[in-house]
């Protein structure tokens, strides 16, 4: 696999070889942080000092991104230039499509913490053909905390939203359907409300995320971490 960087007029900025099979890589810790951010975390943080040790492998994770996945000279392009970075990624390598790029570190500082974002474009999709709003602009707005989570004010922010679209609606004199998953946000009445054969035009999530997926609910209100594959997978079917 390659890795390059370079302005959006294409000038040439770095480069970087890299074969994620090698040993070198893979026989490092952060190969397993790379591959599975949450397990690294979860089962490899020392429990009696979970913070300090979760920062530790996040760093860790982060120097083997810059070593042996970004490249040095890339890793240090990006930090300069902070911004979105278009990820692309071809079939072959769609394992990489999401992982955590942007805990590279440049000189003790991760890229997420200079600005840098990374934007996966799978190589090889044909782009897809936006159609026109209806006479209504559908959007699904979805509100998930499980149990056991960290708090978040959701039914303030779902106020929020509703006033907003309310706003949005009278100044543009069109008419916006709002719908609202909250209390029992479950995988299945996800896929049911983006299977609709109305469409939706937004889809907008507020919740939990982790590198593994988003963070929703199972039929007991418990945490049910939904792969990021099946939901990129889910909302593209919705799209159709």
């Amino acid at each position: 696999m390659a890795v390059g960087a370079d302005r959006s007029w294409g000038e040439f900025l770095a480069d970087h070889e890299v074969d994620l099979g090698a040993a070198g890589g893979r026989g490092d810790p952060g190969w397993e942080g790379f591959t599975d951010f949450e397990w690294f975390l979860r089962w490899r943080a020392a429990v009696d000092r979970r913070l300090d040790s979760e920062a530790e492998l996040v760093a860790q994770v982060g120097e083997w991104i810059t070593r042996w996945a970004l490249g040095p000279a890339v890793a240090e392009e990006l930090a300069r230039r902070p911004g979105p970075a278009r990820l692309v990624v071809p079939p072959e390598a769609q394992m990489v499509a999401y992982r955590p790029w942007q805990a590279a570190r440049v000189r003790g500082r991760m890229l997420a913490a200079s600005g840098v974002t990374f934007v996966t474009d799978p190589a090889g999709r044909a782009p897809k053909i936006k159609r026109d709003v209806g006479e209504r602009l559908r959007m699904l707005a979805v509100f998930s905390l499980p149990e056991g989570t960290t708090a978040l004010n959701l039914r303030r922010e779902r106020y929020a939203l509703a006033r907003l679209v309310n706003d949005i609606a009278a100044v543009n004199d069109r008419a916006v359907e709002l719908r609202v998953l909250q209390y029992g946000a479950t995988r299945r009445r996800l896929e049911e409300a983006l299977l609709e054969e109305a469409g939706w035009d937004i889809l907008h999530v507020s919740g939990h995320g982790l590198p593994a997926g988003l963070v929703l609910e199972d039929e007991t209100g418990r945490r049910d971490v939904v792969d990021t594959g099946e939901l990129v997978e889910l909302v593209e079917a919705g799209s159709r």
